[in-house]
């Protein structure tokens, strides 16, 4: 297991809480949980169509990382890993 990253592994927001902030709130807890715990990086997948989502990890400072890989096998879906590397 590799120690120095910290994964989100799925976020959603009900709709009638969108438009709030509260994803970049959450995110932000996540960072700062990591940075305290020593991680090095923060790494996520999010499904290329969610463009909401896609741009809400930008905003933060994710990177894309690597290849798109389908979701699943038989998905049309394609999914992204993106990374936020930490600094001190």
């Amino acid at each position: 297991m590799d120690t120095d990253a910290a994964h989100v592994y799925q976020m959603w927001m009900s709709p009638r809480a969108r438009g709030y902030g509260l994803s970049k709130l959450l995110l932000n807890s996540i960072i700062d949980w990591a940075k305290k715990s020593n991680r090095k990086v923060v790494c996520l997948e999010v499904t290329i169509v969610n463009e909401a989502a896609v741009n809400l990890y930008k905003s933060i400072g994710f990177v894309a990382a690597g290849e798109t890989q389908t979701l699943r096998e038989g998905s049309a879906l394609l999914t992204q890993t993106m990374i936020l590397e930490l600094c001190g």
